[in-house]
């Protein structure tokens, strides 16, 4: 069996503010970093074969604060959604938006932000990214990256689960530990 803990990175001040931010590359917030801090003293993780980051200013501080450790390998494909000209906006400033309003109610996912990337084409990156972790070598890997990411990943891999966007979204600094028999998800468990 192979074991992946996949985590979300810690809190950002985009996080804070509840606005969208995929391609805008974000420190962590002081908060962020406190945060994270303290989930490495209060649930330290097991010494891993790789650890891996989306190469994101966030997501490698997290690595970084978590386990001590710098990534060994950077998948960019797990960096979260370009949401175009709505990155850094939030839902009171984009609610009378045109190109927001038909976004936000494409349920083909299809439709683009504006210069960013349409929900099909996000998920079909990430899982290219998925694909590419799940052939390399490791026994224990560990990979910080995105909500949207982790979204992606935990319902392609778990199909018959029927869980929405925000109960596979987990909350910074955490996620899942999903057990892989071969390449083929078996089980996961919240971490």
């Amino acid at each position: 069996m192979r074991t992946l803990f996949l985590l979300r990175h810690g809190m950002t001040e985009a996080n804070e503010r509840r606005v969208y931010c995929g391609s805008t590359d974000l420190p962590l917030s002081e908060g962020g970093r406190a945060s994270a801090r303290e989930a490495a003293v209060r649930r330290p993780l097991p010494p891993c074969d790789v650890y891996i980051s989306s190469g994101m200013v966030r997501a490698s501080q997290t690595l970084d604060l978590l386990t001590g450790r710098k990534p060994d390998r950077i998948l960019p494909e797990l960096s979260e959604m370009n949401f175009g000209r709505f990155e850094m906006l939030g839902y009171d400033t984009l609610k009378q938006d045109a190109d927001y309003l038909r976004w936000i109610g494409d349920e083909s996912g299809a439709v683009s932000c504006p210069g960013g990337e349409s929900a099909q084409l996000f998920r079909k990156r990430v899982l290219s990214g998925g694909s590419a972790l799940l052939e390399m070598p490791w026994e224990r890997a560990l990979v910080v990256c995105h909500g949207g990411v982790i979204v992606n990943l935990m319902a392609a891999w778990f199909p018959s689960e029927e869980r929405g966007f925000y109960e596979w979204q987990p909350a910074a600094c955490a996620g899942w530990r999903v057990l892989f028999d071969q390449d083929r998800p078996v089980r996961f468990e919240s971490v």
